[in-house]
C-alpha cells in the first residue's frame, strides 16, 4: 500500500519531465548522480545550438511575414506581383526548413 502511494506521488512530481526523470527514481544514488550530472550538462548553453536556434527563429519569422504579405495581396495584386510574392514565400519556407534541419542535425549529433 505504501509503495503504491509513493509511486503515485513520484508520478505527480515527475510527469512531463521525460524518461530521464522517470528512470532516475528507479536507480541507486550513485547512478542517479550520474544521470543528474548528464542532465545538468545537457542544460548548459551550447553556443552552436543557440546560434542555430536563433537562425531558425529568424527564418521562421521571415517565412511567416512572407506568407502574411502573400495573403494580404490575394485578389488585389497583379499576377506578376503575386508570382513574385509566391517565390519570396517559397524561398523563405525553404530557408526555414534548412535552418530547422541544421538545428535537428546538431541536436542529434551533439546531444545537447
Amino acid at each position: 500500500m505504501m509503495y503504491a502511494r509513493q509511486r503515485a506521488q513520484r508520478h505527480r512530481l515527475t510527469s512531463g519531465l521525460g524518461p530521464k526523470a522517470d528512470a532516475l527514481f528507479g536507480m541507486d544514488v550513485r547512478c542517479a548522480t550520474m544521470v543528474l550530472t548528464q542532465c545538468t550538462a545537457n542544460l548548459m548553453i551550447c553556443d552552436e545550438k543557440a546560434r542555430l536556434a536563433a537562425e531558425y527563429n529568424v527564418a521562421t519569422a521571415k517565412f511567416s511575414e512572407a506568407v502574411a504579405e502573400l495573403q494580404r495581396t490575394i485578389g488585389t495584386s497583379t499576377k506578376v506581383e503575386y508570382e513574385h510574392l509566391q517565390r519570396v514565400s517559397d524561398e523563405a519556407r525553404v530557408k526555414s526548413e534548412q535552418a530547422r534541419l541544421a538545428l535537428e542535425q546538431h541536436l542529434a549529433a551533439h546531444g545537447c
